[in-house]
């Protein structure tokens, strides 16, 4: 035989016998699946804030709302120390989404303005039809952490 011939039937043999040890690694176990991995995230308004400045339709009416804070936590609840209902009732429950706060009681909440020392808030309130318990107009409500 001459040694290309030889060389030729050397490389092919090795060939196949790589296929055959490649075919070997593969183990034919079942692994199961990772379960799922639940990422809770922060909601950027959690925490407790303290109001700083409320305006009614562009007029200052801190002192109506002095020192009421709220607390947003992750469970999305919120807890209000000195309330002011049917503007901020004492309690409730929320869904956030897109800068937007919704509030159980129907009241949707905008956040205007976010950073890590202040938020600001803007709410259109009308009172239900009867005996009024709040007074109608844009709220906005700059809130410290």
């Amino acid at each position: 035989m001459n040694k290309d011939r030889l060389l030729t039937i050397l490389t092919v043999i090795m060939i196949g016998l790589l296929l055959v040890l490649l075919q070997g690694c593969k183990e034919d176990t079942k692994e199961e699946p990772a379960p799922p991995v639940v990422i809770v995230e922060k909601l950027p308004i959690e925490g407790t804030f303290t109001t700083d400045h409320v305006k009614l339709d562009g007029v200052d009416v801190t002192g109506a709302f002095k020192k009421m804070s709220i607390t947003f936590t992750s469970e999305k609840t919120f807890n209000v120390v000195n309330p002011v209902a049917p503007i901020w009732p004492p309690n409730g429950s929320f869904s956030y989404e897109n800068n937007e706060i919704r509030r159980n009681d129907g009241i949707n909440v905008s956040v205007t303005s976010l950073n890590d020392s202040r938020m600001v808030l803007e709410l259109f309130y009308t009172p239900q039809s009867g005996r009024a318990t709040g007074i109608k107009g844009k709220y906005v409500f700059e809130l410290v952490r």
